[in-house]
C-alpha cells in the first residue's frame, strides 16, 4: 500500500472514530436512552451565498407621455409650471418643460424624483437639457444634479448650458460617499436649471429629457 493510501485510510478511520464519539456523548447527554440523534445532526447545514443586489439602471425619456414620475421643484422660486411638450432631443416625441418665471441671478428650477433607496455606487446619472435662449443675457446659466441619501444632498455639480440649444449633462460616483452623500443608499434626484451669477434674467422655458440612472 502506498503512503499516500495509508495516510487517506488513517484519516478516514479517524473521521470514523470521532464521529463515533460524538454520537456516544449525545447518548449519554440524553441519559443513556440508547436514541441516537440522526447523523444530520452533525453534518453543517449547506452553505448559502448572499444574493447579490441587482444594480439600479432606469432611463427616463417620457415617450409614453407621461412624467414617469418626476413633480416640479422650484428651486427658490414659485410659479413653476411643468408639462409635456414635444419634440424632446435624442427619444424625439416629448419631453418635460417647465416654464420657469426666473427674474434674477442665482434663481432655478428643476424636477424632482424619489426612490425608497437605490444604490448609485460606481454609476452615474445622465441627462439632455435645454433652456430658452435669451433667458441670461450677459451670463452663464448652468444645469446641476443633485443627488440625496435623505440626511446629505451634493450641491456640487454645475455644467454651463449652451442657451437655445440642448446640453448632455453627465456625474459620475466613483466613490461610495460623493459630497457627502452615501450614495449606496440614494433616495432622492434634484436636476435643475440655474440662472447664474451674472447678466440680465427673463422667464423662460427649462427641458429635460433622456435622464439616465444608473
Amino acid at each position: 500500500m502506498s503512503k499516500r493510501k495509508m495516510k487517506t485510510s488513517k484519516w478516514v478511520f479517524f473521521s470514523a472514530f470521532l464521529m463515533l464519539g460524538m454520537m456516544s456523548f449525545s447518548w449519554l447527554q440524553q441519559g443513556c436512552t440508547g436514541n441516537y440523534p440522526p447523523i444530520a445532526a452533525f453534518v453543517p447545514p449547506p452553505f448559502t451565498a448572499t444574493p447579490t443586489p441587482t444594480p439600479f439602471n432606469n432611463t427616463y425619456n417620457f415617450e409614453n407621455n407621461t412624467a414617469q414620475g418626476w413633480t416640479a421643484t422650484g428651486g427658490n422660486i414659485p410659479g413653476v409650471v411643468m408639462t409635456l411638450a414635444a419634440p424632446g432631443d435624442i427619444t424625439p416625441l416629448y419631453c418635460l418643460n417647465l416654464y420657469a418665471p426666473f427674474t434674477a441671478n442665482n434663481t432655478s428650477a428643476g424636477i424632482v424624483h424619489t426612490f425608497p433607496s437605490i444604490d448609485l455606487t460606481g454609476g452615474g446619472i445622465q441627462c439632455e437639457m435645454w433652456i430658452d435662449a435669451g433667458t441670461v443675457v450677459g451670463g452663464f446659466p448652468g444645469g446641476q444634479i443633485f443627488p440625496s441619501d435623505g440626511t446629505n444632498v451634493s450641491y456640487s455639480y454645475y455644467a454651463n448650458l449652451t442657451q437655445g440649444a440642448w446640453t448632455a449633462l453627465s456625474l459620475s460616483f466613483p466613490t461610495s460617499i460623493y459630497g457627502g452623500v452615501n450614495m449606496s443608499k440614494v433616495t432622492s434626484i434634484i436636476i435643475q436649471a440655474a440662472t447664474g451669477g451674472s447678466g440680465t434674467v427673463i422667464p423662460g422655458n427649462v427641458k429635460i429629457d433622456d435622464i439616465h440612472i444608473y
